[in-house]
């Protein structure tokens, strides 16, 4: 069994939704204080998941509960002398 349709039931597709692929996308930003990897203090940690990397931050004015797993991809470039310096005292780390 497999599906048959005839041609004259047939008809063009139509699309009503306000969806459309080829739209402009709408960007949203994250403002500065709600984005965790901005106020990186210290990276305590370091872990590979799968193929990708993750750092355990600790953020300024957040509590050490509050610490984070960011992936390195969501690491601002402006903390890669933290990272640096994370991976010298802790050579083995990933």
């Amino acid at each position: 069994l497999h599906p048959v349709f005839h041609v004259p039931l047939l008809e063009p597709y139509n699309d009503h939704s306000e969806f459309h692929p080829h739209a402009d996308a709408t960007t949203f930003e994250l403002a500065p204080e709600d984005d965790p990897a901005t106020h990186i203090a210290a990276i305590l940690n370091s872990r590979k998941t799968g193929r990708r990397y993750e750092y355990l931050v600790h953020s300024r004015d957040r509590s050490d509960d509050e610490d984070a797993w960011i992936p390195l991809s969501e690491v601002p470039r402006s903390c890669d002398e933290l990272i640096d310096r994370f991976h010298c005292r802790h050579p083995r780390a990933p």
